[in-house]
């Protein structure tokens, strides 16, 4: 399964879901890694975590899935999070977390 071809984001973007471990964020993030973007999940304990790394690592190859580590949802934990993500808001306007 592929990008739809009128996607704001094109395949290979890297894109951050929250709650990666949960029961939506898991689905998401299969189904954003399905279309060929790369995926940045937070999670509030890494090392108890790492098996949703490795599952998709398994399924679509090292390096597609990352972790970062946010054990509480704040302006600033999100914000390293973020780093070095392009974040697209309406209007075509594009801020950049350095990284």
């Amino acid at each position: 399964m592929s990008a739809p071809k009128d996607a704001v984001l094109p395949p290979g973007s890297k894109i951050l879901v929250t709650g990666a471990n949960g029961y939506i964020g898991s689905h998401v993030a299969d189904q954003l890694l399905q279309r060929g973007y790369l995926v940045r999940g937070t999670v509030r304990d890494a090392a108890k975590q790492a098996w949703l790394t490795e599952l998709f690592d398994k399924e679509y190859g090292s390096g597609k899935f990352e972790i970062a580590e946010v054990k509480e949802l704040t302006k600033d934990n999100l914000a390293a999070a973020m780093k070095g993500l392009s974040v697209y808001l309406p209007r075509d306007t594009t801020l950049f977390f350095g990284g």
